[in-house]
């Protein structure tokens, strides 16, 4: 059982890393296509920029309320839908024709994205031990960079072969299969799969209904003052 356990958290912190990696190659691949949709839909660079803030401008309004998504249905559910939303974001991008249907694609593409840290987050504090939380987060964090890097290397060079529409489509290829395994293979908590909780694993699990509201409890994080350094300096450092 111990093995088995040990086996499975791996697979389930594989699938949110290539996730996440999705995440970030499908924010920067825009990036090299620029000059392309700028001939294409006969757009100035400041336009070309909003297209690009679409998606960041979705990102992150949606953070708030998929943090009460995924507490209050679970990850996995809410990871599996809103990837689907992010699929669909990245098959509409690939039949834009006009500056409108560009940022609504790219709108649709930051959304369904905004919720995959969160939910890997929550998925590792319950699968791994505190001891190992600091790497597998970092693990974790670093598909992002890798999925930035690989996306401003490798797109112009599909572009180059297959056309950009063509190309692009076979970005979404590897988005629309991870909405099948997420769904089939990750689990909120090894009890899912009849294994025993994680060694001083965040709390009891499943969790216990709230006592208190998601109102209440998003109150209590936005008076907390240490709360409020970090996100604004994220806030800026991000907008930047």
């Amino acid at each position: 059982m111990d093995l088995l356990k040990m086996k499975y958290k791996w697979l389930v912190l594989a699938l949110l890393w290539l996730s996440f990696f999705s995440v970030h190659f499908h924010r920067v691949a825009y990036s090299p296509l620029i000059p392309i949709m700028m001939q294409e839909l006969d757009i100035s660079y400041a336009s070309a920029g909003l297209l690009m803030s679409a998606y960041f401008l979705a990102y992150a309004i949606a953070q708030i309320p998929m943090g009460v998504l995924v507490d209050r249905f679970g990850p996995r559910k809410v990871v599996s839908l809103f990837m689907i939303i992010f699929a669909g974001g990245a098959i509409l991008f690939t039949k834009v024709t006009n500056f409108e249907m560009g940022v609504i694609s790219r709108f649709l593409i930051g959304f369904g994205s905004a919720v995959i840290w969160i939910s890997g987050i929550k998925i590792i504090s319950y699968w791994f031990k505190r001891s190992e939380r600091g790497f597998t987060t970092g693990v974790f964090g670093a598909s992002a960079n890798f999925g930035a890097t690989v996306a401003l290397l490798g797109v112009p060079l599909v572009v180059i072969v297959h056309g950009w529409r063509q190309g692009y489509i076979l970005t979404t290829i590897p988005v629309i299969l991870l909405i099948g395994l997420n769904w089939l293979l990750i689990r909120d908590y090894p009890s899912d799969i009849g294994l025993p909780p994680t060694e001083d694993s965040k709390s009891i699990e499943p969790e216990a209904t709230y006592e208190t509201s998601q109102k209440t409890l998003v109150h209590n994080v936005l008076k907390d003052p240490h709360a409020w350094p970090l996100c604004l300096s994220v806030f800026f450092y991000l907008g930047g």
